[in-house]
C-alpha cells in the first residue's frame, strides 16, 4: 500500500482524516460527506477506494451501507505515523479545497 498516494487524493485524505479522527465512529457515506465537506461522489469515490486498501471497512445492513476505519493495527500505525509528520502541511493544502 502507498500510502502517500493514497493521501495525495483531498478526497481520500478528507475521508482518512475524518476517521483518523474519530476511530470508533461508524457513518454512512452521506453523514461522511457532511463532516468532510465533500460532494457526494466524491465521498462514494473516496470509499470504493479506501475499501479496497483496507483503511475502510463497509458494513452492509439492509438499507444504507455504514463505513469505519479499519481495525488493521499495521494500516492504523502507517496512517497515524503518517499524520504525526505530515498534519500540518495537508490542513494549508487543502484547507480551503
Amino acid at each position: 500500500m502507498d500510502l502517500e498516494k493514497i493521501l495525495s487524493s483531498n478526497s481520500n485524505f478528507r475521508v482518512i482524516r475524518f476517521f483518523y479522527e474519530n476511530p470508533q465512529c461508524l457513518d454512512t457515506y452521506k453523514n461522511i460527506s457532511v463532516w468532510t465537506g465533500l460532494k457526494l461522489d466524491a465521498v462514494k469515490k473516496a470509499l470504493k477506494n479506501l475499501c479496497r486498501h483496507n483503511i475502510v471497512v463497509e458494513h452492509k445492513n439492509s438499507s444504507v451501507p455504514g463505513y469505519s476505519f479499519t481495525n488493521d493495527t499495521r494500516i492504523v500505525a502507517k496512517i497515524k505515523s503518517w499524520f504525526k509528520q505530515n498534519t500540518a502541511q495537508k490542513n494549508s493544502r487543502f484547507k480551503n479545497s
